[in-house]
């Protein structure tokens, strides 16, 4: 009776899904498509044909399309609620079905004739949301095969697998009379990184941490510390600048705090009023974990040990409600002694947010090209280790995120001149 249903299995899931299950190292299953009751019917089925032959040919992950979906559980005899739009079910899809992901897709009515598409990504194993995208499509471009779209998606969702770095260790790739030099002519407040390589990302960590690569950056200079209140003032006072929204409650606003509650445009616009500019993500992370590529800052210890913290995180147990003034964990530096690169402020970077191997040069460094842009460090609101990790990312929208938080800040870097 088992053989039997193996082979009505195998005759359901088709060949091509149990071969990609083989060769892929990971596996989904895609929940109906969810339409607000304005989407054609005609046009959504043209998105979703779309998707699923590019998710289908993607060599990192094997996908269920949804009408096997639907045909798997009948087989199973696993009855859901419809819709099955939340967590629990939705988990519990994903346990019936023996996927690591499910794949959640939305469309609804966009403008101009146009559809907005979010695909949000369910870890199984840990009964939670890994992340969320929106696509603002054009169905006839759609229709007339245009995939773009689509590919960038996955690429995003299911990163095509680098490997992983070898052969030439992270080094400094600078003599020491070079450096001495350059340190010389640091900018007050910052401290000057050598020209090196070092490993970006991590194994262990998030999908889009992964994989860890080796990163080679020039000489540069980067912030002891995120850009205070006091500092953020002058700029407001010098430029008639928007004053930040946190400054409105008093336990953000002393002097020595960092500076919260700004959009990534308030950042570059301060940085470049400085004669600085934001550090790219790579630039961010290498001040951060050095060359030796390890967790934290401080190393491989937790942020929190006993009664010692080595950052600022959630509770008031380390003596702070909110944002703590810049510099108050010693303990908590970096190699290169950059101070609440975990903790404290999620610091904007340059970068947009993009899959890796970190490339600069492709256009992710640009700051008129659209899209997330990258956040590092993770902040006080926060409980979970994992965010106070070197490689840990995140992104928000540069144009108004940042003022709805009272938790996103920045510091500054500046290139070499010579």
């Amino acid at each position: 009776m088992k053989r039997a249903k193996d082979l009505l299995m195998m005759g359901v899931l088709g060949l091509s899904f149990l071969a990609a299950s083989i060769e892929a190292k990971e596996t989904a299953a895609m929940a109906p498509f969810e339409l607000e009751k304005d989407v054609p019917e005609q046009a959504a089925e043209i998105l979703e044909e779309s998707w699923c032959s590019v998710l289908e040919a993607w060599p990192e992950i094997a996908v269920m399309e949804p009408s096997i979906t639907q045909r798997v559980l009948s087989l199973k005899r696993v009855t859901l609620p419809d819709p099955c739009n939340d967590l629990i079910c939705l988990t519990r899809m994903g346990h019936a079905l023996d996927v690591q992901w499910v794949l959640v897709t939305h469309l609804e009515k966009g403008k101009r004739r146009r559809l907005m598409m979010t695909v949000k990504l369910l870890n199984v194993e840990n009964a939670e949301w890994a992340t969320s995208r929106e696509l603002d499509l054009d169905v006839s471009s759609i229709q007339d095969g245009n995939t773009e779209p689509f590919t960038d998606l996955a690429k995003e969702l299911f990163p095509p697998q680098q490997s992983q770095a070898t052969g030439n260790k992270p080094q400094i790739l600078e003599d020491k009379e070079s450096i001495l030099r350059r340190q010389a002519a640091t900018p007050q407040g910052m401290v000057y990184i050598p020209a090196s390589t070092f490993l970006m990302g991590s194994e262990k960590g998030e999908r889009d941490e992964r994989d860890p690569h080796l990163v080679q950056l020039p000489g540069y200079y980067i912030g002891i510390h995120e850009v205070t209140n006091e500092e953020y003032k002058a700029f407001v006072e010098g430029t008639n600048r928007r004053p930040p929204a946190a400054w409105k409650d008093e336990r953000l606003a002393l002097p020595g705090q960092p500076v919260v509650g700004i959009s990534w445009e308030d950042a570059h616009a301060y940085a470049q009023w400085r004669g600085f500019r934001l550090p790219s993500e790579a630039e961010w992370e290498r001040a951060a974990r050095g060359t030796d590529g390890r967790t934290y800052p401080w190393g491989e210890a937790p942020p929190l040990e006993g009664s010692e913290f080595r950052c600022n995180l959630w509770g008031g147990e380390d003596g702070f409600e909110m944002t703590s003034p810049v510099g108050s964990f010693p303990s908590g530096a970096s190699p290169e002694g950059c101070m609440d690169m975990a903790g404290n402020v999620w610091e904007w970077v340059n970068s947009l947010y993009r899959p890796y191997p970190f490339d600069p040069t492709d256009g992710r460094e640009n700051r008129h090209e659209k899209g997330d842009r990258c956040v590092r460090g993770g902040c006080w609101v926060h409980s979970m280790v994992v965010l106070f990790r070197c490689s840990a990312r995140n992104s928000l929208s540069p144009k108004t995120e940042g003022i709805k938080h009272p938790y996103l800040g920045f510091r500054c870097a500046a290139s070499v001149k010579e």
